[in-house]
């Protein structure tokens, strides 16, 4: 693939691969995995336009550094240190162009990285609607793991206080036989 054809991925719209439509929860998940792949591919794209965008920064950079060391009294230096090499450098437009390019790469490829990261808390999203869901369309209640030792000692201390209460009326009315 060449450098020209991978460059769709600076026109995405990554709050398309985010969006969730409630009322289709399965067609939400049927989707999921060749969207997320392909905000994943358009990702990968920008990592290594961003690469590339750096190094045509210091490609740019040694030439200007060769032509600096060369030819200094183009550049208005007397003698050439690293301190003036590397200001002089700064001030020429190839530098500031391929400067302003690997700015450019970085902020597109964090932008898609962010996607990438939104569509893992889409997947949780989901995840949270799907159990959701399955949990209203159950047809018995069910009580939550931390509750159910709650109710048991609700149920036992009802017995207990039913028990009590039949052991003081048989002691009230007393025995049921007679001697």
């Amino acid at each position: 693939m060449s450098h020209d054809e991978d460059r769709n991925y600076e026109d995405v719209d990554v709050f398309q691969f985010l969006e969730i439509d409630p009322d289709d929860i399965i067609e939400e998940w049927i989707d999921f995995p060749s969207r997320y792949m392909e905000i994943q591919q358009h990702c990968h794209q920008a990592g290594a336009a961003f690469d590339r965008a750096k190094e045509a920064l210091d490609y740019a950079d040694s030439e200007l550094d060769r032509e600096i060391r060369s030819r200094p009294e183009d550049f208005g230096l007397g003698r050439v240190t690293d301190t003036s090499l590397k200001a002089a450098q700064c001030l020429d437009p190839r530098h500031a162009d391929a400067a302003d390019a690997v700015i450019e790469a970085r902020r597109i490829w964090n932008h898609l990285r962010g996607a990438v990261n939104a569509m893992e808390a889409k997947k949780k999203a989901l995840e949270c609607l799907h159990y959701d869901i399955g949990r209203t369309m159950r047809s018995e209640p069910k009580a939550r793991s931390e509750s159910k030792g709650d109710v048991e000692r609700q149920n036992h201390t009802a017995i207990r206080g039913r028990m009590k209460k039949r052991a003081r009326r048989s002691e009230e009315s007393g025995p049921d036989f007679e001697m």
